[in-house]
């Protein structure tokens, strides 16, 4: 155990923080959901009934948007889950005793979010209703209150495998990072690596010729994974699949990066392996946002996960396939994960060294 640092160390911090995650996201109840508001009508009636939206905790209303294009791109985006869209004759409606209709967009992509968010909308759009009435000294009637006009998009259904196996190619993509990171481990202790080393190519051409087999393996991966969904699963392709190869070379060249750095900084394959699974599976399945939202976790989990390759490729993802996102949406996460990529192939670079010793 002195000797093999990496394996101990697992084993005992490794262990603690695993714990302290788990009991963080596995018992998380759904709190401060983003939401993102266009109000059309700007009045006190209108200000009081988003108020009684901000002054639940199961909502985090943003800054109203100067159009109601603004409010539905958020929900592309990923920055929103909910958007509330006030007529702009709300205040007027509602002081003639009559009813009118208040329109709510919900993020269909995490099924189980939306469900929850629609049982709260209506309960807090009741109570003010009611609230109204009981200010009036009124009788129960459908005139003069807020009618809740649900629209879910991206997955109308709620069907659970819509958004769940988009997100699922962030997990299984880590594959060829595992087998990279393993394949160069098990040269090294096999000896098998020294041919390589007394070749005359540089350390970044054989890190290259490393991780582009895996590329290519990623990419058809891809493929096989989207006609999986497409016609397993009967999942919508809604975006351009061109779009969605090119971001996940990004993503893969980002594993690769972190694979290829552990590699070059752990010798044992076993250990590669157990920190592989620690670093590759359980945080995307945990804290990237694949089945709890990101705003309900502690800030340091979200700073965590923001550093997660696979955060960025489930909004991706979901995003190609539900939204039809395109680039212009998607370009900063695609940033982030070539950033990324670039950091850690660098790291790997400076990292190894065409010596045996």
């Amino acid at each position: 155990m002195a000797r093999d640092v990496w394996s101990t160390s697992i084993a005992t911090v490794g262990a603690a923080v695993l714990l302290v995650i788990l009991a963080y996201t596995l018992s998380i109840d759904i709190s401060h959901l983003p939401v993102v508001v266009w109000d059309g009508d700007l009045s006190p009636e209108s200000r009081a009934y988003l108020d009684a939206f901000r002054n639940d905790d199961f909502f985090a209303l943003g800054a109203s948007t100067l159009s109601e294009r603004e409010a539905t791109e958020a929900l592309v985006r990923g920055r929103a889950r909910v958007a509330i869209l006030i007529p702009p004759d709300f205040s007027q409606k509602l002081l003639a005793g009559k009813p009118v209709q208040v329109q709510f967009v919900l993020d269909g992509s995490q099924p189980t979010v939306a469900i929850q968010s629609l049982a709260h909308i209506t309960a807090v759009s009741d109570n003010f209703a009611l609230e109204l009435m009981r200010r009036a000294r009124g009788v129960a009637s459908t005139s003069g209150r807020p009618e809740v006009r649900v629209r879910v998009r991206y997955n109308p259904g709620l069907e659970q495998t819509h958004g769940t196996l988009p997100g699922l190619m962030a997990i299984v993509l880590a594959m060829p990072a595992i087998s990279t990171a393993l394949s160069l481990a098990r040269e090294r202790e096999q000896g098998t690596l020294e041919a390589l080393i007394s070749t005359p190519i540089s350390r970044w051409q054989l890190l290259a010729g490393k991780i582009t087999p895996y590329i290519l393996v990623g990419l058809v991966d891809v493929v096989v994974f989207t006609l999986i969904g497409v016609f397993g699963f009967r999942i919508p392709l809604r975006g351009n699949p061109l779009t969605l190869m090119l971001l996940s070379v990004l993503f893969l060249l980002a594993n690769l990066g972190i694979g290829l750095s552990i590699a070059t900084t752990i010798k044992s394959s076993q250990a590669i392996m157990v920190i592989s699974f620690v670093i590759f599976i359980l945080p995307p399945m945990i804290i990237s946002g694949m089945f709890f939202p990101r705003a309900a976790m502690p800030w340091w989990l979200r700073a965590v996960s923001f550093f997660l390759p696979a955060t960025h490729y489930i909004i991706i993802s979901r995003g190609v396939f539900l939204k039809a996102a395109g680039l212009s949406l998607l370009w900063q996460n695609g940033l982030l994960l070539a950033v990324m990529g670039a950091v850690f192939l660098a790291l790997s670079v400076l990292r190894f060294r065409k010596t045996l010793a």
